[in-house]
């Protein structure tokens, strides 16, 4: 994305920060699949710390939402300019 080059260039973030960034921008998944991803150091590259809280939380999340049947139709999506889903 040129927008995190032009960051990069500019030094307000290194480049590993934007090519983690860049992973997230571009991760749009079955929220199952999506939380498996983020899980995967080699995406986002320790960023989400030792504890992993936040897939903790979304594999709580992922579920929830395969008991109510509706897992199917939600996706993970970090970059869509609509907002039609969860927070």
């Amino acid at each position: 994305m040129a927008e995190l080059d032009v960051l990069v260039s500019a030094g307000e973030i290194d480049e590993n920060k934007a090519e983690i960034l860049k992973n997230l921008v571009n991760l749009y998944r079955p929220f199952e699949e999506g939380v498996k991803r983020l899980a995967d150091e080699s995406l986002i590259g320790g960023l989400l710390g030792e504890d992993n809280e936040i897939i903790i939380r979304l594999k709580k999340l992922a579920s929830a939402l395969k008991a109510f049947n509706v897992i199917d139709s939600i996706y993970l999506d970090f970059f869509s300019n609509q907002f039609n889903g969860l927070l």
